[in-house]
């Protein structure tokens, strides 16, 4: 008879959480064409790049502009996909959803979803 050993619920929701929001797949292909030099840099610009965005697709809801908003989001949905922040892009995919259907969506799960990317990120570069 194998006993295994309790497995730490916290590292196992860490892993389940990361898996969610980081495409592991795509991150691989984008190390093994580009190099992870050229990745960091272009995290970097998605960062830059989001800070903005975030900003203009909260004053496209204030103003109640839906194909600013729309645009915007999409345009955060692409980019996240692009460099496998699954997390951002599923969340951005949700707020364009609910704008063309007519609603008004909350920004809140969106920015905790880039927190969270952040968060993962961080703790895989000081795994790696």
């Amino acid at each position: 008879m194998s006993v295994s050993a309790p497995s730490d619920d916290r590292s196992d929701q860490h892993a389940a959480d990361a898996t969610r929001l980081l495409d592991v797949d795509q991150r691989c292909m984008l190390i093994d064409e580009l190099g992870r030099d050229i990745l960091a840099e272009l995290e970097a610009s998605f960062w830059n790049d989001y800070a903005a965005l975030f900003a203009r697709a909260a004053a496209a809801g204030a103003a109640r502009d839906r194909a600013e908003f729309g645009d915007t989001v999409h345009t955060i949905k692409g980019a996240a996909s692009n460099l496998g922040f699954a997390g951002i892009a599923t969340a951005a995919a949700d707020l364009r959803a609910a704008v063309v259907a007519g609603d008004w969506p909350d920004l809140a799960d969106l920015q905790r979803q880039a927190e969270r990317t952040r968060a993962a990120l961080a703790t895989a570069a000081g795994q790696g």
